[in-house]
């Protein structure tokens, strides 16, 4: 028997690959920052080919560290944050980078949207407000803006869809996170031509890719691949899925009764619940259909967890022109906090560098900055702006 199985994560902040045995024991891994691109202050986006090479480097790494053959890999798992949009053409070649889901580039649209009373007829198919990168949100965006990347497109794709099929060859998207998009009834559990008409984006239906379930088998490892990633040509691929629904699972939530709360690029909260919210209006939570087919997840969220405080070590404790390793950086911050106490400073960190959690257009700063101000200082204000946003 195949003793081992391999975990990929596109997180918002770091790229991950996990190589576990059958009872779960980690035996190997490898990770790297995402490396994001910020080309103006309201987009987040990615080079898609250059993380392609960097999980196929991260691949290689967790296997080698792992010290097992690639042939006793079982399977391959991928998971990844949601929305954003990543478009391939027919021969899955990116066009153009992906949007990462921490851009803003759609808060107008979505303003636009509300105001109009589109937002509202959505809401009664897909259960959920729409925001700026979301994937509907951003397909409007694209076809206002850069109609010309939409002509060369045959798919849009989330970030781990993008990489299962650089994969196994072919395109996908998987239900948890499909679900999550704006596009899809959740009745009908498949995108619906009536919400593309509502957003304007009609015409590109076409771009919608098959939907797998999360359980279902996603393809096989192809030549192409197996010798960039050193995996076997083969090996399977699951369907994926989404990260909100992987950290609830893997945290052995199968029920309504226990709160999951995660601490990453986003600070999110979420649920599982038998029902969808009441009407439009009396929530603002997110709702996706979950990884239990008789499930909903209710999830409360925005991108003002550790991606700020990633913002911070890069642009301020960082040294120019030094390769500092994360844990050095990791370990300047808990001295930063053993060595400081809320009594000691009233700096106040805003953590709505990439969207606000409040006011559509409020964004991050100190208070209270003065001459006694220290780094230490401006750290500990960092986290603990990271902590009380996932509270707010």
């Amino acid at each position: 028997m195949k003793e081992f199985l391999l975990g990929i994560d596109l997180g918002g902040s770091v790229t991950k690959v996990c190589l576990f045995d059958r009872k779960g024991h980690e035996c190997g891994s490898a990770s790297a920052a995402a490396d994001n691109l910020v080309p103006a202050p309201d987009r987040v986006e990615r080079d898609t080919e250059a993380l392609w090479q960097t999980v196929c480097s991260l691949i290689r790494r967790a296997i080698d560290a792992a010290g097992v053959p690639a042939a006793d890999i079982a399977a391959i798992g991928l998971t990844g944050y949601g929305n954003g949009i990543c478009l391939v053409d027919e021969s899955g070649t990116a066009v153009g980078p992906a949007i990462v889901s921490s851009d803003d580039r759609g808060t107008d649209i979505v303003a636009e949207m509300r105001a109009s009373g589109q937002e509202k007829k959505i809401y009664e198919l897909t259960h959920q407000r729409l925001w700026s990168a979301q994937t509907g949100t951003l397909l409007v965006w694209l076809a206002r803006f850069e109609p010309g990347r939409l002509k060369q497109t045959r798919w849009f794709l989330g970030i781990k869809d993008y990489i299962r099929m650089k994969l196994g060859g072919k395109a996908f998207c998987e239900i948890t996170e499909a679900s999550s998009t704006g596009l899809m009834d959740l009745q009908t559990r498949a995108f619906d031509p009536q919400i593309f008409s509502l957003l304007g984006i009609e015409e590109y239906f076409r771009l919608a890719p098959p939907v797998l379930d999360c359980c279902e088998a996603g393809g096989a490892v192809i030549a192409e691949a197996a010798a960039l990633t050193g995996l076997a040509e083969g090996t399977p691929i699951g369907g994926a899925i989404f990260d909100v629904d992987s950290s609830m699972l893997a945290s052995g939530i199968l029920d309504g009764e226990t709160l999951c709360m995660i601490a990453g690029t986003w600070s999110i909260n979420e649920y599982l619940a038998e029902k969808p919210p009441h009407g439009y209006g009396e929530s603002t939570n997110s709702l996706s259909l979950a990884f239990l087919k008789d499930r909903y997840l209710i999830e409360e969220s925005t991108p003002t967890s550790a991606s700020n405080l990633d913002w911070f070590l890069a642009k301020l404790l960082k040294q120019d022109g030094r390769d500092e390793r994360d844990d050095a950086l990791y370990a300047q911050v808990a001295g930063a906090l053993e060595n400081t106490s809320p009594e000691d400073t009233n700096v106040v960190f805003v953590p709505y560098l990439y969207a606000s959690a409040t006011h559509p257009d409020a964004k991050g700063c100190f208070l209270n900055l003065s001459g006694y101000t220290s780094k230490e200082h401006m750290l500990r204000a960092v986290c603990e702006g990271v902590v009380f946003s996932s509270v707010f």
